[in-house]
Formats: C-alpha cells, sequence, structure tokens
C-alpha cells in the first residue's frame, strides 16, 4: 500500500492497516513513504511494515502500532501520546521531541534510537531494549519500577546527558 491511498482509505472512514506493507510509488519524488503532519489518531497499524516512513509531525495519538516495524522511521515531533507501540521495532527511530505521553513501548527495541528531548510522561518502558538509545533532553523521564521493570539499558545516554554504561537490566 502507499502513503497516498493509506491517506485516501483513512479520510474514507477506515481505520484498520493491521499488517499493511507501506510502500512507495515509483513516481513519486519522496526516497521513502512519506505521512508527515498527517492526522492518523486511532489508526490500527498493529504488525505494519513502516520501513524508513516519514512520520514527522503525525498525530498518532491512540494508536495501535504494536509489533510495527518502523527501522529508520522518522516520528520527529510527531503526537504518540497513549499510542500502543508494544513490541516495536524502533531500532534507529528518530523521536526526537515526540510526544510519548502515556505510550505503551513495552518490550519495544529501541536500539539506537533517539528520544532526544521527547516528553515520556508516564511512558511504560517496561522490558523495552535501550541499546545505544539517546535520551538526552528527554522529559519527564526516570528510571522506576512503574515504567521500566525488565527494561534493559547498555551505553544508553540519559536525560542528564550522563551514560548508563551497563550492561543494566532493571528489575
Amino acid at each position: 500500500m502507499t502513503a497516498e491511498e493509506l491517506l485516501q482509505r483513512y479520510a474514507a472512514g477506515e481505520r484498520n492497516f493491521a499488517g499493511i506493507e507501506l510502500r512507495n510509488t515509483m513516481n513519486s519524488t519522496d526516497l521513502f513513504p512519506n505521512l508527515e503532519g498527517a492526522d492518523l489518531r486511532k489508526i490500527n497499524l498493529r504488525g505494519a511494515s513502516l520501513y524508513r516512513v516519514n512520520l514527522s509531525g503525525a498525530n498518532l495519538s491512540s494508536a495501535n502500532l504494536s509489533g510495527a516495524d518502523l527501522l529508520f522511521a522518522r516520528l520527529t515531533s510527531a503526537n504518540l501520546s497513549e499510542t500502543i507501540l508494544a513490541c516495536a521495532n524502533l531500532r534507529n527511530a528518530q523521536l526526537g521531541v515526540a510526544d510519548l505521553t502515556r505510550a505503551c513501548l513495552e518490550s519495544a527495541n529501541l536500539t539506537r534510537a533517539s528520544l532526544r528531548g521527547a516528553n515520556l510522561f508516564q511512558a511504560n518502558l517496561s522490558m523495552a531494549l535501550l541499546i545505544e538509545t539517546n535520551l538526552a533532553s528527554a522529559i519527564n523521564f526516570k528510571i522506576s519500577y512503574e515504567n521500566t521493570d525488565g527494561a534493559f539499558f547498555w551505553k544508553t545516554i540519559l536525560p542528564n546527558g550522563t551514560v548508563e554504561v551497563g550492561p543494566r537490566y532493571n528489575s
């Protein structure tokens, strides 16, 4: 499915796009699927393949992206509040200044992801992989039993700029 098809079907009222593979059209000037600034509240993209998708500035609040492949995705300044990202692959994703308020990132792979300046208020990072993850300047983040139980930290840049050399398994 192309980004244009997804936007058309979403505008027509469809919300269930579970398992889709988002790809680019041959005649597009963008190298990868572009949904920058799109309003996709409450969309179901569970298990979707969203490799290198540009969702910068998009509104994905209350969306279901559990198990989605967001490898190298651009989610800078995206609204991901109350979004389910459980078991999502967010390796090398750009989530700078994203709003992840009350987002579920349980068992998500955040290896080498950048969450620089992201809002992590009450975000659930239980069992998440934070390997070489950049949390510099992230706000409302604290390592506690409630939100990081079972999370794995290794070479993670924390909000205060210190590096959690680890490996550290938070239990």
